[in-house]
């Protein structure tokens, strides 16, 4: 995914079902009734993005160092661990045919 713009990416993530399970799966949430999703009766992850990243658009986080850097510790390092993590912790599957 280089040479993306953080923006793009962020626009992306925000519509990926993956990165939509981690915040299901991460996220402090004030309810269990509170999902994030792009459903009508859900928090679309860009509110996410912004609030931690303290921008008003995601287009800021092409110009604004110190919202990249938010975003990168605070949304794409953890989202990249939890997805490594989800990865390796699939059971492999052996065929019983030798």
């Amino acid at each position: 995914m280089s040479g993306l713009k953080l923006s793009q990416l962020a626009g992306m993530w925000s519509k990926d079902s993956a990165f939509i399970a981690y915040l299901n799966d991460k996220s402090p949430r004030q309810s269990e009734f509170v999902r994030y999703g792009t459903g009508s009766d859900e928090i679309d992850p860009a509110v996410l993005i912004r609030a931690v990243c303290d921008i008003q658009s995601r287009k800021e986080l092409d110009t604004n160092r110190s919202a990249a850097i938010r975003f990168d510790l605070e949304i794409r390092q953890p989202f990249m661990a939890w997805s490594t993590n989800k990865v390796s912790a699939r059971p492999h599957s052996i065929s019983s045919k030798v």
